[in-house]
């Protein structure tokens, strides 16, 4: 529970769709980040916004956590759309608020460093999904408590003032002091998740990139376990440290 002039109120947590989808997937997405979220704070009030299909996004100020989805809108682009301004906006207005929480997987990872003025960068194979090993820093095995991370991934070229890399080629980064935990691959994709997107895809993800050796580590298949539960349990170790 949070506090407010002394009464307890429920904990409010956001999850921000920044892509836009009827396919299965989209919503298979968006209910197990809930359950994750949930499963960390059982008494979390949880809400979702389809900001990429033009919902009006909440002050940030209302809301303990925030969790922005993935998408496919390219911030290099000259016009960036009205509603990407507006989660651009909320970071910016999360980042400002000591005890508000934000977590983000790639679209949104790439959103959190623009927005606070990283560097992003075209990966050069183009988009990815599947399981990629990837080696954590210093600062990444005392959050994780491993050397490695395997989880479905799809790039920052330089952090963000004030953010720490937790992995090789900035995959994964934190910022104590703003309370944001940044990841450039999918955590919140299961298997079923990625089958199910995979089955629906229409042509964004290339079959042969599932299975190719990627520079940025080893690529497994769709069908390799992942980490992806066990790093939710450290996401939400995260969100719940004062």
């Amino acid at each position: 529970m949070t506090l407010t002039n002394g009464a307890s109120k429920p904990y409010k947590a956001a999850i921000i769709q920044d892509f836009s989808t009827n396919k299965p997937w989209g919503q298979m997405t968006i209910d197990a980040t809930a359950n994750f979220i949930r499963r960390g704070i059982p008494h979390a009030q949880v809400d979702h916004y389809r900001a990429a299909d033009g919902e009006t996004l909440p002050p940030a100020k209302d809301y303990d956590l925030f969790v922005l989805t993935g998408g496919t809108v390219n911030l290099l682009e000259e016009e960036t759309p009205e509603w990407a301004l507006r989660v651009l906006d909320l970071i910016r207005d999360a980042g400002g608020l000591p005890r508000t929480k934000l977590i983000a997987f790639c679209w949104g990872h790439q959103a959190v460093h623009y927005a606070f003025g990283g560097v992003l960068d075209l990966l050069e194979e183009g988009p990815r999904i599947a399981v990629e090993e990837m080696n954590l820093t210093l600062e990444g095995k005392k959050l994780f408590g491993k050397e490695t991370l395997k989880y479905h991934k799809r790039y920052i070229s330089r952090l963000a003032p004030d953010f720490t890399a937790l992995a090789e080629r900035c995959e994964i980064s934190c910022s104590k002091e703003k309370g944001i935990l940044t990841f450039q691959g999918h955590p919140d994709l299961s298997r079923e998740i990625v089958r199910a997107l995979i089955d629906t895809d229409d042509g964004l993800y290339k079959p042969s990139e599932t299975t190719h050796r990627s520079p940025c580590g080893k690529l497994f298949s769709s069908d390799t376990a992942d980490d992806g539960d066990e790093v939710w349990y450290k996401i939400m170790d995260f969100v719940s440290a004062s």
